[in-house]
C-alpha cells in the first residue's frame, strides 16, 4: 500500500491548485442567458445574491437544491471547506453545459460528504450527477461513509418509442478532481454514455464498502444513440490504493479495488442489452491498486493505449484472475503502446480470460508473465516487448519519490504505434500524427 499523504515534486503540482481551465471551459460552453453564481464557505452569506464574487452565497446546495438553478448555469466554488452533499439534477443542454467548478487560479475548494446530511444516504456520492450534460472540475471529494462514493453518477435507463434501454444520464465532463477516502468508489458512473474522465487524481478508495468498489468505474455503459468515434474518453488520471478490505458478504473473498475498470457493458448483469459504442483508456497512471491495474469486464469495444501500471495487484483476498492490465470475458479490446510494471514472477502482467478477438500489440511488461485461459481469436503482434525493464526515472509505489517517466536510455522511446486518437497524454501533450510515441502515460 502506498503513501496517500506525501507527494514529491513530481505529482505535488497534482494536488494544489484548482481548475485552471475551468475559465476556458465556462467561456466554450456557456450561453448569453445563462448565469454565473458564487459560493464561499468563508465570506458567503444566505441573504446574498449569489451572482458576484462580492456577494456569494454559503453553500453550493443554497443553488443546486434551491430550485434556482437552470440549465446551463454555472456554480463557481470559491476556497473552502463544504460539509454537504451535492445533487446535480439540473440538465444541461448540448451548448451549455450545467458546470459546477472551483474558482479558477483560486485554492482547490474541498467537499466532503457524508450520509447523515440533508439529501443523502448510505450509498450516495458526495458529489452525485443525476442528468445529462454535465461537467464538474477541480474539487477535493470525499465521502466520510462506509459506502458511497465520492463522485457519483447514476440515472435510469428508460425505454424509447421503439421499447430501446437509453440512459437518462450522458454527456458528462469529469476533469480535474481529486476523488480520495470514500468507503466505495473513487469515481463511479453507472448507465451512462459519452462520458469523459479526465486528468483526476483517484486515491484510498473502495476500503470501507461491501459492495467491491474500484478508483474509476463506468459500469453498464448503455446506448445514447449510435454515435461513432470514441464516446468515452478515461485520460491523463492518476489512481492509486484503491483496495477493497471487506469481503463479498457470506464469503471470505473480495473482487475489486481496481485501478479503472470498464464493467459490464454487456449488461450480462441486467437486462443483456449490450452497449455498442467504443470507450478510450488513454495514458493514465495506475499505481499499488489491490486488484488489476486496468481491467475490462464482460465488455466491448475498448481502446487501452499508452498507458502506465505499476505493481498494483497488492490485495491478498482476491477472488479472480488478477494482472496489471485485463481483458476477461470480454472482446474487440485492444491494447497498445502500454507499460504493465508487476511485483514479481508471480503476479501476472497480462491477462485475456475467455475473451475473444482482442489485441495486443506495442507493450512493454516487467514482472511476471502472461496468463491467456481460452481466449478467441486472440492476435498476438510481433512488437510486444516481454520482461524488458522500462526505465522509469524512479520505480517506486511511493508517490514522494516515484516518477514514470522515462529514463534517456529507456527501450520504450519511440517505441509505439502511431496513432493520434486526439487527446493529451499525461503530460499534457497531444500526439502529432504519423509520430511515434513512447510507450506508456509519458508520451514523448
Amino acid at each position: 500500500m502506498i503513501s496517500t499523504i506525501f507527494f514529491g515534486r513530481k505529482y505535488s503540482n497534482l494536488l494544489i491548485s484548482a481548475a485552471s481551465a475551468g475559465a476556458v471551459l465556462v467561456g466554450g460552453i456557456g450561453s448569453a442567458q445563462a448565469t454565473t453564481y458564487y459560493v464561499s464557505a468563508l465570506t458567503g452569506k444566505t441573504s446574498n445574491s449569489g451572482k458576484s464574487t462580492t456577494a456569494p452565497l454559503k453553500t453550493i446546495g443554497a443553488i443546486v437544491s434551491s430550485g434556482h438553478l437552470a440549465s446551463g448555469d454555472t456554480v463557481v466554488v470559491m476556497p473552502g471547506t463544504y460539509n454537504e452533499t451535492v445533487n446535480i439534477d439540473v440538465a444541461g443542454k448540448p451548448s451549455a453545459y450545467t458546470t459546477l467548478m472551483a474558482q479558477p487560479g483560486a485554492a482547490r475548494p474541498v467537499i466532503i460528504g457524508a450520509p447523515t446530511q440533508a439529501n443523502s444516504g448510505p450509498t450516495n456520492g458526495t458529489i452525485g450527477i443525476h442528468v445529462p450534460y454535465v461537467r464538474v472540475t477541480g474539487f477535493d471529494v470525499s465521502w466520510n461513509g462506509t459506502e458511497g462514493d465520492a463522485i457519483q453518477s447514476y440515472g435510469a435507463k428508460v425505454a424509447d418509442s421503439h421499447g430501446t434501454l437509453r440512459p437518462t444520464v450522458h454527456h458528462l465532463d469529469i476533469e480535474n478532481n481529486i476523488a480520495h477516502d470514500a468507503g466505495c468508489g473513487g469515481i463511479n458512473v453507472i448507465f451512462a454514455d459519452y462520458v469523459t474522465v479526465k486528468g483526476n487524481i483517484v486515491y484510498n478508495n473502495g476500503h470501507n464498502a461491501p459492495n467491491q468498489c474500484s478508483g474509476i468505474s463506468l459500469y453498464e455503459l448503455t446506448d445514447f444513440d449510435n454515435g461513432s468515434g470514441f464516446r468515452n474518453v478515461i485520460s491523463a488520471n492518476l489512481s492509486y490504493d484503491n483496495i477493497n478490505l471487506v469481503s463479498v458478504p457470506g464469503t471470505n473473498y473480495t473482487t475489486d479495488g481496481n485501478g479503472i475498470i470498464i464493467d459490464d457493458s454487456r449488461h450480462s448483469q441486467s437486462d443483456n442489452a449490450a452497449y455498442h459504442g467504443s470507450t478510450l483508456i488513454y495514458a493514465n497512471i495506475v499505481v499499488a491498486n489491490g486488484a488489476r491495474g486496468i481491467a475490462i469486464y464482460e465488455s466491448d469495444n475498448v481502446t487501452v493505449a499508452n498507458n502506465t501500471a505499476f505493481e498494483n495487484q497488492q490485495s491478498t483476498t482476491i477472488n479472480g484472475p488478477l494482472s496489471e492490465l485485463s481483458s476477461d470475458h470480454s472482446g474487440k479490446t485492444s491494447f497498445v503502446n502500454n507499460i504493465a510494471y508487476s511485483r514479481g514472477a508471480t503476479a501476472p502482467v497480462f491477462v485475456d480470460y475467455y475473451s475473444s478477438n482482442d489485441t495486443w500489440d506495442y507493450n512493454l511488461s516487467m514482472g511476471g508473465g502472461n496468463a491467456l485461459t481460452s481466449p478467441v481469436a486472440l492476435t498476438i503482434g510481433t512488437h510486444n516487448l516481454a520482461g524488458v525493464n522500462p526505465q522509469f526515472l524512479e520505480n517506486s509505489t511511493n508517490l514522494g519519490s516515484a516518477d514514470f517517466e522515462l529514463a534517456t536510455n529507456s527501450p520504450a522511446l519511440k517505441a509505439g504505434l502511431a496513432n493520434n486518437y486526439g487527446v493529451a497524454d499525461f503530460a499534457g501533450t497531444v500526439m502529432a500524427s504519423g509520430v511515434r510515441p513512447n510507450l506508456g502515460a509519458y508520451t514523448h
